[in-house]
């Protein structure tokens, strides 16, 4: 009995190690004031070009790769995590103000979205983790999780412009 008791509590300790690791991993840091910059300014730049948001990816993550020579997968993980944060940032910042924009059903439907969203997005990431086993599975989940945020905070700002328009 107390042997299985042993047992259990390894195996318990063992899972909540595991998950504070997938947090960890899920977690992003405070965004530097240097990389919001860049991105705004990214973003400013493709919007009066007529560009698309979206070709500000990478902005701050390849930059810093190259910067760091993080070839190593750690580097690159921290480096998507980095331009996570500015991107998760300014998503939160527009979400924020799209709901306050909003009323009602539609106050009510974007926040069902979001919670959706983010439940796809951590499972879409997760897969690509799953199928990218060994040595670049991580960076790939790193980046997966950078690009699915920046589409959804370019989405964001898409609709709070037209909700603000109308």
């Amino acid at each position: 009995m107390l042997k299985g008791l042993a047992i259990a509590g390894a195996i318990a300790l063992l899972g909540s190690t595991m998950g504070a690791a997938a947090a960890a991993e899920n977690s992003v840091p405070e965004p530097a004031a240097t990389d919001i910059t860049a991105i705004r300014q990214c973003m400013s730049s493709a919007t009066q070009g007529g560009g698309a948001v979206e070709t500000c990816i990478g902005v701050v993550a390849d930059k810093c790769a190259e910067a760091s020579g993080a070839s190593a997968k750690l580097g690159t993980v921290e480096c998507s995590r980095r331009e996570r944060a500015v991107w998760d940032k300014i998503l939160g910042d527009d979400y924020e103000n799209l709901r306050k924009t909003l009323s009602g059903d539609a106050s009510t439907e974007l926040r069902d979205a979001q919670r959706i969203w983010i439940d796809w997005r951590d499972a879409k990431c997760k897969f690509e983790d799953t199928i990218r086993t060994g040595p670049s599975g991580k960076p790939a989940t790193g980046r997966c999780l950078l690009e699915e945020t920046a589409r959804r905070a370019a989405e964001v700002r898409s609709d709070l412009k037209l909700a603000k328009a109308g």
